[in-house]
């Protein structure tokens, strides 16, 4: 099954992601977005096939990772406002 790393700075929806994929059998990892370090280690050690993230976050470490030319993953987006959850 394909490995997904979930990125995002609320807990709520991090969890609820997770839990959404989980339960199709992805293998999952997630990280914080403040640990850039974490984020740059999994991609380059074991690159996911697809990075989900919420773009809509205080840092800028996307453009961190998107500028690295190590660091390779499918990118998909996702915003929603997490009183939905």
């Amino acid at each position: 099954m394909a490995r997904v790393l979930v990125v995002d700075d609320d807990p709520m929806a991090r969890r609820f992601t997770m839990g959404c994929l989980e339960a199709q059998g992805y293998d999952l990892q997630d990280a914080e977005p403040t640990c850039l370090f974490r984020i740059l280690s999994i991609l380059h050690e074991a690159p996911p096939d697809l990075l989900i993230t919420d773009l809509v976050m205080p840092d800028s470490w996307i453009r961190e990772v998107l500028m690295n030319p190590g660091a390779r993953a499918q990118i998909c987006s996702m915003t929603y406002p997490s009183r939905s959850i």
